[in-house]
């Protein structure tokens, strides 16, 4: 899985969801070549439910906190992100 990959199935499966959008992108200062994917991984979201998700490490420039490697994970099944 690629990360272009992921994006494909996330924009079929949440037509509505703006995650990879290119202005949310230019936000956070990510760039999709920058973008690595891993898993699958079982993970434990915000209400104890655990998922099957890919793992998405993104590089972002614009980070609060300076630029750094950051996390999200997208459920296999769904494609949508899950909040851990």
């Amino acid at each position: 899985m690629t990360a272009y990959e992921l994006c494909d199935k996330y924009r079929h499966a949440v037509p509505d969801g703006h995650f990879f959008d290119e202005d949310t992108l230019r936000f956070f200062g990510e760039t999709m070549n920058r973008m690595k994917v891993s898993g699958p991984e079982v993970v434990e979201d915000w209400h104890g439910e655990k998922h099957n998700c890919w793992v998405l490490h993104s590089w972002q420039k614009n980070h609060p906190l300076g630029p750094r490697w950051v996390i999200h994970y997208f459920d296999t099944s769904t494609h949508d992100v899950v909040l851990t």
